[in-house]
């Protein structure tokens, strides 16, 4: 099963809060049957730049990542 739409990478938009709810989500898709996620954050341009998101973005999914790793 797939999932497009998710706000699965933490502290960046109105979706997880932390790399524990982040865990948390992955483990209630996987008992749903879910084996593929696409993170669609939310980008907020009058809020921040995109340097800025990018940044925020690909450094919460790297933590997000060294912790499902360990």
């Amino acid at each position: 099963m797939l999932d497009f739409h998710s706000h699965l990478i933490p502290g960046v938009d109105d979706g997880s809060k932390d790399i524990a709810m982040s865990v948390g989500m992955l483990d209630m898709w996987k008992s749903q049957g879910v084996d593929f996620i696409c993170a669609t954050p939310h980008f907020y341009a009058d809020s921040t730049s995109q340097d800025r998101f990018l940044s925020k973005r690909d450094s919460a999914y790297s933590s997000l990542i060294d912790t499902l790793k360990n």
